[in-house]
């Protein structure tokens, strides 16, 4: 078992004679996206929360990887729960479990958002940070690709970090081709002090030879993603975009492989806690083209179940 992280709690031993199968506790779908947001009570009464994505082509599942967050990002609502605990491994596939047990008993649900009854992908997107609980992690990725397993493609599995480095090398080591997002926010140290503690633990210079490595080491796809999610007046000016574009410069990477970093600008989903407030569409359009302009492959990625609480950084059990 990894060593807590400084001012986390100690990990909750298991007692064999209390242990239940998790279950759903409520759920509530969007109207706008058909995307379901569930909270899930597990074993010892503790909740997590889950959200399942139809789309076109596929049926994604954002799972929690640990009860709360030790890793206090300012924006993020997660984080105001603080760190519980780790998931078990049982609890990584029982999030899996519930989720097929829901569209098979909601078929109309399914046939509305035109999906299949069962999960396609995941992406560890949910609560907690999922390189904290790495061991797990690791042992849950052969179950969840394993065709007698869940028989989900490793290409079709993401790793979401906020920027763990020493287990980013680790995780690349057992899976090169396991798609991996980077949270990064900002391009600048200082700010990203101020919005993710993390930078005091792995600096962006650390980050960014990994970038470099991983890239280099994929000639065709590397299965980057660099997350930045937008908020008005903190990180979404052009002189943040071009913080930014400093950054991923500093990799030295050579222009063909440069282009092959990927950027998903993701505007900030709103909650009642926060003092962080969403971005002007035309600050969001601006940023991508800074960054388009420069030959980066860049999306602007809006979150689905806004309107139940169930976007990136929403999650709070609510």
């Amino acid at each position: 078992m990894p060593a807590p992280l400084k001012g986390q709690r100690q990990e909750q031993k298991l007692d064999p004679t209390s242990l239940s199968f998790p279950r759903i506790q409520t759920t509530q779908v969007s109207s706008y996206d058909g995307s379901a947001k569930f909270v899930v009570e597990l074993w010892d009464g503790h909740l997590i929360e889950m959200v399942l994505m139809p789309e076109k082509t596929r049926t994604t599942l954002c799972l929690s990887s640990q009860v709360g967050c030790a890793r206090g990002c300012r924006f993020c609502n997660t984080a105001r729960l603080k760190l519980v605990r780790n998931l078990t491994l049982a609890e990584f596939s029982a999030q899996i479990e519930l989720s097929h047990k829901w569209m098979e008993s909601n078929r109309v649900w399914a046939e509305r958002w035109r999906v299949t009854s069962k999960v396609t992908n995941l992406v560890f997107m949910g609560m907690g940070e999922p390189l904290d609980n790495f061991d797990v992690l690791t042992k849950f990725l052969p179950v969840a690709m394993d065709q007698k397993g869940f028989c989900i493609a490793q290409k079709n599995i993401c790793v979401s970090t906020v920027g763990r480095v020493d287990h980013l090398y680790k995780l690349h080591e057992l899976y090169p081709r396991l798609p991996v997002a980077i949270s990064l926010h900002a391009g600048q140290s200082s700010l990203r002090k101020k919005l993710m503690p993390i930078e005091h633990e792995y600096s962006l210079p650390e980050i960014a030879e990994f970038i470099q490595m991983k890239v280099l080491n994929h000639r065709r796809d590397p299965r980057l993603l660099i997350q930045v999610l937008l908020m008005q007046g903190v990180n979404n000016l052009e002189k943040h975009a071009n913080e930014l574009l400093d950054f991923l410069k500093s990799t030295g990477l050579p222009q063909d492989r440069f282009k092959k970093i990927k950027i998903n600008l993701i505007p900030f989903n709103s909650f009642g806690e926060s003092n962080f407030v969403e971005p002007d569409s035309e600050s969001v359009l601006a940023f991508r083209h800074t960054l388009a302009q420069a030959g980066l492959r860049v999306m602007v990625r809006y979150s689905k179940g806004q309107d139940i609480a169930g976007a990136c950084g929403q999650l709070a059990l609510k």
